[in-house]
């Protein structure tokens, strides 16, 4: 299946300002993500940004960047955007990654993909690892995700999910995801929802509005998500044991 992966990118972070031009190593992060994407099988991959010291350094690198509007609220209107400008068909798949994810594995891009396509009645795909830190499950930055035999997400929480089997303690959820050019423009149009404002998770938004979401397991490398100054370090010293 051929499909589009979109990159958002934002300057402004309360935590980590400037966040996808952080050094991991001796390339920008952003610079991580993508090189990471173009190890997949999408046949085209777009970096959004808002901010132009992002953008000339995406094109610096030989990346396809676009200037999207500042004024966007969350990444999918800013995804939406760009469907837009590269004039997507409704009917086409794109991929959410986000742009601090920058050890995030092809393998798990194409697996996303492969189980968007093998799960059609599913108006999304997303994935997730086992949890193995017993002290994850009570971290609130860690999203955990429950979902039955069949792969549909039951809930999101922040909080410890029931287990899903014996020895198994949870599943974190990872904010990667599969859809339609078409679903994307529903979900923009849906206003946001009263537990999506609570936790701040935007994946509610289609449970809310009746759209069933298929989860994945992956055994692929993840890695970390950067949002601190402490993911930071951690990620040099990941791409040091590399």
């Amino acid at each position: 299946m051929p499909y589009t992966i979109i990159i958002p990118a934002r300057y402004s972070s309360k935590r980590l300002p400037g966040k996808p031009l952080r050094l991991i190593g001796d390339i920008p992060m952003i610079q991580h993500v993508w090189n990471r994407a173009s190890e997949s099988r999408a046949s085209r991959i777009v970096i959004a940004t808002d901010d132009s010291r992002i953008y000339d350094t995406c094109i610096s690198f030989g990346a396809e960047c676009q200037m999207t509007s500042s004024d966007h609220t969350s990444g999918s209107d800013r995804i939406m955007e760009v469907c837009r400008s590269c004039e997507l068909l409704d009917s086409e798949v794109v991929v959410n990654l986000q742009g601090d994810e920058p050890f995030m594995s092809p393998l798990l891009i194409d697996q996303l993909v492969e189980n968007k396509e093998s799960h059609a009645e599913f108006g999304v795909a997303t994935m997730c690892e086992e949890i193995i830190d017993p002290d994850l499950l009570t971290e609130p930055s860690v999203v955990k995700v429950l979902f039955d035999s069949e792969g549909k997400a039951l809930s999101f929480s922040r909080i410890s999910d029931p287990m899903h089997r014996a020895g198994v303690l949870g599943y974190k959820h990872l904010g990667i995801y599969a859809y339609s050019v078409a679903i994307l423009k529903k979900f923009i149009s849906w206003p946001i929802a009263k537990e999506e404002k609570k936790l701040s998770l935007e994946q509610l938004r289609f449970m809310s509005n009746g759209v069933n979401i298929h989860v994945g397991i992956t055994q692929h490398q993840t890695g970390i998500g950067v949002d601190t100054a402490s993911d930071l370090q951690h990620a040099n010293k990941l791409l040091e044991d590399e």
